[in-house]
């Protein structure tokens, strides 16, 4: 195991792992709150980028991570549990903000993950991936750069 700090990266043979910042709160008991760093994810390879973004809201630091540390070729967008807006805005994206986000980091390719498995907020189960595809769409994305895989499907990047 590795801890990292937000903007330190791990190498493990010729791929490095480095923490970015996100936006979530952390809460370890009932008594501490925001004393741990919440994290997002680039993933660098030989000859592939991937942005991780883990849960999280939007925020201006999106625009920071793309030019500090993009264009990436995959952005994997956290677009479920968003709402009651209220509530989960804190710490989850709604699928219009997740394209934006892909848009900030100059992503190639967006893959819309965290909605489906788990039933935690209160929009329609099947309703994340559907925004989100029409948002990518309006945003430009071309058809085979949006991924939006089945439960328990795997692709070869």
């Amino acid at each position: 195991m590795h801890e990292l700090d937000w903007h330190a990266d791990y190498l493990f043979q010729q791929i490095s792992i480095r923490a970015l910042p996100a936006y979530h709160y952390s809460k370890r008991d009932i008594f501490t709150r925001n004393r741990r760093l919440w994290a997002s994810f680039a993933v660098c390879l030989p000859n592939k980028k991937i942005y991780f973004s883990g849960d999280t809201a939007y925020g201006s630091l999106f625009l920071d991570i793309g030019r500090d540390y993009g264009p990436f070729d995959y952005a994997l967008l956290s677009v479920g549990s968003y709402e009651p807006r209220e509530l989960m805005s804190t710490g989850h994206l709604r699928p219009e903000e997740a394209v934006h986000i892909g848009q900030e980091l100059r992503a190639k390719k967006l893959v819309g993950m965290h909605w489906g498995a788990i039933r935690l907020s209160d929009e329609a189960p099947f309703e994340p991936p559907e925004r989100f595809y029409a948002s990518a769409i309006q945003a430009g994305f071309l058809p085979d750069c949006i991924w939006l895989m089945r439960i328990g499907e795997t692709r070869t990047i």
